[in-house]
């Protein structure tokens, strides 16, 4: 299966369950990162639009390249009536954007499937002089217990689980960058934004189903991995009936 077919059928699950990203990162991009309403950005791998739709709250003009005809339909079905978006049915390697016609590259929770080398090259063909690539990721407390225990029941259950994030190495050293985001930039800084989450039953059961190599209906894993889930939240729950689960933004923010 080619990464853009992973998240097919997955559609409503990621807009409804996945989670957004704080104020204080976009506040960060607008103002030390330079971003503003007249930027041109091209956000990659921009999925049902989670991201896109915040940097288009912000006026920023956004060519939201997503190569997943279901992912993009759902971003289209909520975004497409601004006049500041403009969907692009293509990959992070090939954007079919103009050369040089960008002053930033965003890919929020993406660049885990690029492949590194290629992307780079097509974001130096895009970019305008001087334009700079940003990463986003939202990612797990991993010296949380509560989180250990997810990752647990990931591994025992979903066939293709390679970690979270693709297997990107995050650790809970939030001054370390993983070597694959590292070799990536010729230079780069980086930001870490607390971004805890409040999930009922419903959509911590609901968020894990939308990564793309949790078990479908019908698989063996499938009840299993609902009821792991599910035992888990009722270990962790508060008094009001919702979990607190420890999570925080990573950004990077730099040049190749």
């Amino acid at each position: 299966m080619s990464n853009s077919e992973r998240f097919t059928h997955l559609a409503e699950l990621y807009a409804k369950y996945r989670p957004g990203y704080p104020k204080e990162l976009f506040d960060y991009l607008y103002t030390e990162g330079s971003f503003s309403p007249q930027s041109r950005i091209a956000d990659i791998g921009a999925g049902t639009g989670i991201f896109t739709a915040e940097l288009l709250m912000r006026g920023s003009c956004v060519y939201a390249v997503e190569p997943n005809a279901d992912m993009r339909n759902r971003m289209i079905s909520s975004l497409g009536g601004k006049s500041n978006f403009t969907p692009v049915d293509a990959d992070a390697e090939h954007t079919a954007l103009e050369d040089n016609s960008v002053d930033f590259v965003t890919a929020a929770q993406a660049f885990h499937w690029f492949d590194n080398q290629a992307f780079a090259l097509e974001c130096r063909r895009i970019l305008k002089p001087g334009g700079k690539i940003v990463l986003v990721w939202n990612t797990r407390d991993s010296a949380s217990p509560m989180v250990q225990e997810n990752e647990a029941i990931f591994r025992k259950l979903c066939r293709d689980f390679h970690g979270f994030s693709g297997g990107t190495g995050f650790s809970s050293d939030f001054g370390e960058t993983p070597d694959k985001i590292a070799a990536f930039y010729t230079s780069f800084e980086s930001r870490i934004f607390a971004n805890d989450l409040i999930y009922t039953k419903d959509s911590f059961i609901g968020k894990s189903l939308s990564s793309s190599y949790a078990p479908k209906q019908g698989d063996s894993e499938y009840e299993p991995f609902i009821q792991a889930l599910s035992d888990l939240f009722d270990r962790y729950q508060t008094l009001d009936g919702t979990m607190l689960f420890p999570n925080y933004v990573r950004c990077y923010l730099g040049t190749v």
